[in-house]
């Protein structure tokens, strides 16, 4: 029904594509929540989170750049650099496991053998070879392609940590280490290998041209990495690793619709942004647009999680995960910001301000493991994740501010284009609020759920109808 080639059709493919993945991933957490202990999700936590933050080594994020080159031999180029920098890094990061494997596991506080961190290896090429990939469908935009590897690769991913539950911590790793692998098998239909550029000085020109993402984003990712990716590690050492995978179920089911929001517009905007650059009022209006956008599909999401949290996650996990639940009421408010905010981070490559996001970005990792920090000097794991969502919802706010400046615009100026809306919105959460602090548990979730579906049907109606496809 939308127009050919347009924004939106492109958002649609990808996102239902993104969608089905994320649903087969959704669907299949309250089997694993049966099937796994919040220990061994702890596990699996560290595991994630060091594979996230090793990745930005493997491909020195020359991966982002691919979209930016006029012709597709520069292009294929940088695919092919990417692909050499994580041979090497993987080759050593193995090494490195097979040595040292005990004492890593050790310093991490880990319930785990030795040769659970030789997974680490295999996680890390797999997701820089998808996210290599990735990058270089999206050039093509050959989004087609890009949701049937999202979708099928999150299935067999779900699949193999079903069936791999025997071997605890470890299936739940080699799940996801299959799933990406399949789903960077299946984008290699974009057709990437006739287009591999085997030139070692072709390499090596656009390594220099683009030597910015190594030398800024490839830093400012790690430091977002450690900023994002710390609690596990921290939570594991200030508390137990059961608090580490109650937070890691939270942040799990609740970044489902964030990460595919943000995954699906922001890969579908970075293109958008950088052809239409030279024109400051198209970007400014874009930028406008899918700020309002998003927050409107936001807010109520995560308000039905501030007010519902422990006893939707009681219901859907098992009422051993209700603690989780406590965590999602906490970090609402941040995932509110997050969700608006996370696809607006490409106009900082669009606009080659990839330092001024990484000086952000250190200050955003600090203040989180700070948050953390303080919580664990009153003992308290509530208190660490309440003061971590407040850091971020903090920081979020304020890297939207600057992504709408680099589009022309800027925070105050966008909040006074949608005021209807925000009073709307502080209504909407006072009436909630009353209703669930007077009423009964069955009497708050009914009034929860007429009040969200009467502001949604109120809001996207005058907000999102109105927008032309």
């Amino acid at each position: 029904m939308l127009p050919g080639g347009s924004f939106g059709k492109h958002a649609a493919i990808l996102a239902l594509g993104t969608a089905a993945g994320q649903g087969v991933t959704f669907l299949a957490s309250p089997v694993l929540t049966r099937i796994y202990t919040p220990a061994e999700f702890g596990a699996f936590a560290v595991f994630f989170s060091t594979v996230n933050v090793l990745v930005a080594f493997g491909t020195l994020r020359y991966e982002f750049a691919t979209p930016l080159p006029k012709d597709d031999a520069s292009a294929a180029s940088i695919v092919a650099l990417c692909f050499g920098a994580l041979v090497i890094s993987s080759a050593a990061l193995f090494g490195a496991a097979w040595l040292w494997g005990e004492s890593l596991v050790a310093l991490l506080s880990l319930d785990a053998p030795a040769d659970f961190l030789l997974l680490v290896p295999l996680g890390v090429f797999g997701f820089g070879l998808f996210q290599t990939l990735n990058y270089w469908t999206t050039r093509k935009e050959r989004f087609g392609v890009l949701a049937t590897a999202k979708s099928g690769g999150a299935t067999a991913a779900v699949v193999a940590q079903i069936l791999g539950e025997p071997f605890g911590a470890k299936g739940l790793a080699g799940g996801y280490i299959l799933g990406r692998l399949l789903g960077a098998a299946a984008l290699l239909r974009s057709g990437v290998v006739g287009a591999l550029v085997r030139s070692r000085i072709e390499i090596l020109r656009v390594a220099r041209e683009y030597r910015n993402f190594p030398l800024y984003t490839l830093w400012a990712t790690l430091v977002n990495a450690l900023g994002t990716q710390a609690p596990p590690f921290l939570l594991t050492a200030f508390y137990s690793q059961d608090v580490a995978g109650f937070f890691a179920l939270t942040i799990r089911a609740l970044m489902i619709p964030a990460g595919l929001v943000a995954q699906t517009v922001g890969q579908v905007f970075y293109p958008r942004a950088s052809k239409i650059k030279d024109d400051p009022a198209e970007v400014r209006r874009v930028a406008e647009r899918l700020a309002t956008s998003l927050l409107v599909v936001s807010l109520p999401l995560y308000a039905l999680v501030g007010f519902l949290g422990p006893d939707a996650f009681a219901l859907v996990f098992g009422e051993e995960w209700r603690l989780s639940g406590e965590y999602a009421r906490l970090v609402a408010p941040w995932l509110v910001f997050a969700f608006v905010s996370a696809p607006m981070s490409t106009l900082a490559f669009v606009r080659e301000r990839q330092g001024q996001a990484f000086l952000i970005t250190l200050y955003e990792t600090g203040l989180r493991i700070a948050a953390l920090w303080i919580g664990s000097r009153y003992d308290s794991p509530e208190l660490s994740v309440g003061l971590y969502g407040a850091a971020g919802a903090f920081i979020t706010v304020f890297y939207l501010g600057w992504a709408l400046r680099l589009a022309g615009s800027g925070l105050l100026a966008w909040m006074r284009s949608m005021s209807e809306y925000l009073v709307g919105a502080v209504v909407f959460l006072l009436l909630t609020g009353i209703v669930n602090f007077l009423g009964c548990v069955i009497f708050g979730v009914i009034g929860t759920a007429l009040l969200t579906g009467a502001f949604v049907a109120w809001s996207w109606r005058k907000w999102l109808w109105r927008y032309d496809r």
